[in-house]
């Protein structure tokens, strides 16, 4: 399991070159080289499964958040491209991108006022934020052998987020 990310969000008119390289860094050169370093033990093996975690916004976008937004869709491209390289050798590549998840992290964003739970809970289809049991849950399946027809995909672990497409107020109302 490949995960290794930060994120500060700024306008991207705010944004200085060195927090720009340092979030490159670590979310993006961090995933290749750890992927890098697990596909030459691997692939010689012809034989594994490398997981990356990205996030939801390796799939969609958000203001204020453009090195993140990038690095994190790098993530996903990078597991696509490793997918389709490593396959044939017998080894799998696939990503998670975790939605809101109730983490440590999140918890001190709520208290610091950074973060409105409610809100999020309001606008995600399932109605609650996720729990850390939902992400490992579909890393043990996507590195098991019940996954061994899966490589190449970005699999969402959201509560329908990504796939809403209406305005937020909508699913509060229902």
């Amino acid at each position: 399991v490949n995960n290794a990310g930060i994120s500060v969000p700024c306008p991207t008119l705010d944004l200085t070159d060195e927090a720009w390289d340092r979030m490159v860094a670590i979310n993006m050169r961090g995933v290749f080289l750890c992927a890098r370093a697990a596909g030459r033990r691997m692939v010689p093996r012809r034989s594994g499964a490398i997981l990356n975690i990205t996030s939801i916004y390796g799939i969609v976008a958000a203001p204020a958040r453009l090195p993140y937004v990038a690095t994190k869709h790098a993530v996903s491209g990078m597991t696509k491209c490793l997918a389709d390289e490593w396959a044939r050798d017998g080894v799998r590549v696939n990503a998670i991108g975790p939605g809101y998840t109730e983490t440590r992290m999140t918890k001190l964003n709520r208290e610091a006022g950074l973060f409105d739970a409610a809100q999020i809970e309001n606008r995600t289809p399932l109605g609650r934020l996720g729990q850390p049991e939902d992400i490992a849950e579909m890393a043990l399946f996507l590195c098991s052998p019940a996954a061994a027809y899966v490589t190449g995909q970005v699999i969402a672990v959201d509560g329908g987020w990504t796939a809403y497409g209406y305005a937020d107020g909508w699913l509060a109302e229902r």
